[in-house]
């Protein structure tokens, strides 16, 4: 009988045979990695986004150094194979550049060339990101848990009173049918948190229904925050319930080559004495039955409805965040901003955006929908924005669709309701939707095609450097399961991100059909000035796939729910 055993550093295996005493074996070493290559920088606030090629070799680790203005600075260890990752802890208004080592058991190789330079900002918004993927192993369904403190945590001080729009964008999923999945954004510092151990802000993504069905869950959150406090904001995650130690709840998709969808955190800070964002929320839980699947009805016409008078020609981002489900399966849950005054509504009875989430293929699942649409405003004029809703068909009494999962202390997860104006004067603000219905069949789960390359477009040219957020949203739903829907950011023009570099996200098709997913995807660069930047959606399939998927659902009076494409600059 003999016994192998290899040391912890995997250099040396140890035999023994019985009656023969023990022998060692030198193990062969792998040589260290090669240079990263393509280093390409980002500059950030107090931050930047390094991306970078992998050398051929398994890399355990990457160490990125810092160089401000030419001087070495700690260098940084990422215990990942990820090559997208946010530096953190920079002086805002020092140029920077970066090289990157890549390890392995041999230890670390030769650094890279130095990156691009670039200089931090502190009128950019706040943004990080990570494309590890996590998993939370036992979670008693109470307690709220970060879900990486070193990569998905910021620090911020504001210099002036600000209205701040907080935001979690993430890929969750279960492995085991029952569990759903709950994300949050917590706040610390000043009067936060509002409730002790609570997020500001949750939402509630269902895996009651089926497994492996990625849902790309946003959470959005408009906190008020003072001059000179230190505010603490963090990713956070539960499951909704206790289940045995060995159930897990996923957050990231994929993988493409070594990188998960991107889990984000972001934070943009207005003044508040520009008046230029309104919100209502609510931590009530709303039902609708006997929809007759045409009629769309306020949701909450007290609580759930802001009026604004914008006092220069501007545009509006509506947004409309919501735990949508059914209890019901087959009645999907429609949700819309509708807008009142001036030229609105643009169809009578109808939202300006709106979006459908599925029930279909099952019940007590949570979509945690968010709807954007960008409208223009004329100078003096009030508007009035209500967040609606319907079922997506004729529907019968006890077959209700709800808004609002948990509760938490009596409190459901947040609805909200949200209008920021950006003047036209700015030049910030740059958008494109469609009201088409998309399909793409015979995917190779691979390549990313356009979704429209004529209407789901945006083209800009920067007078300045600046940074981008660049959100997308669509209805995705497929008609064969098994496959689900990926959707994506492409950018050319600068340095050329794709969409695996930028943005993505993988709305879940693998348990069920004809269910869409209200999916939102966000991503966010620095752009350079004077050059010509253009924006596409993008889209595939999770794998190679003889069948189809679908954006847009519906339709009503001939138009499907709105895809749309937009991008805000913070220059």
């Amino acid at each position: 009988m003999t016994d192998l055993r290899v040391d912890h550093a995997g250099t040396t295996a140890y035999a023994s045979t019985y009656g023969r005493g023990m022998w060692s074996i030198p193990l062969p070493v792998a040589p260290p990695c090669a240079p990263p290559t393509n280093v390409h920088a980002q500059g950030g606030n107090g931050s930047a986004t390094l991306t970078w090629q992998a050398p051929s070799r398994a890399v355990t680790q990457y160490i990125v150094t810092p160089y401000a203005n030419g001087t070495p600075g700690t260098p940084i260890v990422f215990d990942s194979p990820a090559t997208i990752e946010v530096v953190p802890g920079l002086t805002n208004g020092t140029t920077y550049t970066f090289t990157v080592t890549a390890a392995n058991s041999a230890g670390p190789g030769p650094p890279s060339p130095q990156s691009n330079a670039v200089t931090p900002s502190a009128s950019y918004p706040w943004s990080v990101l990570s494309t590890r993927q996590y998993s939370l192993l036992g979670s008693d369904g109470v307690t709220w848990t970060d879900i990486d403190p070193a990569n998905l945590q910021l620090t911020i001080t504001p210099s002036a009173d600000s209205v701040a729009l907080v935001s979690g964008n993430a890929d969750l999923w279960t492995a085991l049918p029952g569990l759903n999945q709950d994300i949050g954004v917590s706040m610390s510092g000043g009067a936060y948190p509002t409730i002790a151990g609570q997020p500001e802000a949750w939402k509630e993504s269902g895996g009651f229904a089926g497994t492996f069905s990625p849902n790309a869950a946003y959470v959005q959150a408009v906190l008020h925050l003072k001059s000179g406090i230190t505010y603490t904001l963090e990713l956070q995650w539960k499951a909704n319930k206790a289940r045995s130690a060995f159930n897990h709840i996923w957050a990231g998709a994929g993988p493409i080559g070594p990188n998960f969808s991107p889990t984000r955190l972001t934070a943009v800070l207005l003044p508040e004495s520009a008046q230029s964002v309104f919100d209502a929320h609510t931590t009530q839980q709303y039902t609708l039955g006997a929809s007759d699947g045409v009629t769309w009805q306020p949701i909450d016409a007290t609580n759930l409805t802001v009026s604004f008078t914008p006092s220069v020609a501007s545009h509006a981002i509506l947004t409309g965040n919501a735990d949508l489900w059914t209890s019901v399966a087959g009645f999907n849950q429609d949700v819309g901003v509708a807008i009142t005054g001036g030229a609105f509504p643009s169809f009578a009875d109808q939202p300006e955006a709106w979006k459908e989430s599925g029930g279909f293929a099952g019940t007590y699942s949570p979509n945690a929908a968010f709807v954007e649409g960008v409208i223009p405003l004329a100078a003096g004029v009030t508007y009035t924005a209500n967040l609606v809703w319907k079922a997506n068909r004729a529907s019968p009494a006890n077959a209700a669709i709800w808004a609002g999962a948990g509760p938490i202390g009596g409190l459901f997860s947040p609805t909200w309701l949200s209008v920021e104006m950006v003047p036209d004067s700015a030049g910030t603000l740059f958008s494109a939707g469609a009201t088409q219905q998309y399909q793409l069949t015979g995917s190779n789960g691979i390549t990313w095609t356009d979704v429209d390359g004529t209407n789901l477009v945006v083209n800009m040219t920067p007078a300045s450097t600046c940074f981008a957020i660049v959100t997308a949203n669509s209805d995705l739903w497929t008609a064969s399961a098994g496959y689900n829907q990926d959707l994506g950011v492409d950018v050319s023009g600068g340095t050329a991100l794709g969409p695996d570099q930028e943005g993505w996200k993988e709305s879940g098709g693998f348990a069920g059909t004809f269910s869409p997913n209200a999916a939102f995807v966000q991503a966010s660069f620095e752009m350079n000035g004077a050059t010509a930047y253009t924006l596409s959606l993008v889209w595939k399939t999770n794998q190679a796939a003889a069948g189809s998927i679908f954006a847009g659902a519906g339709p009503i009076g001939g138009r499907y729910s709105p895809t749309s494409l937009v991008a805000q600059l913070f220059c």
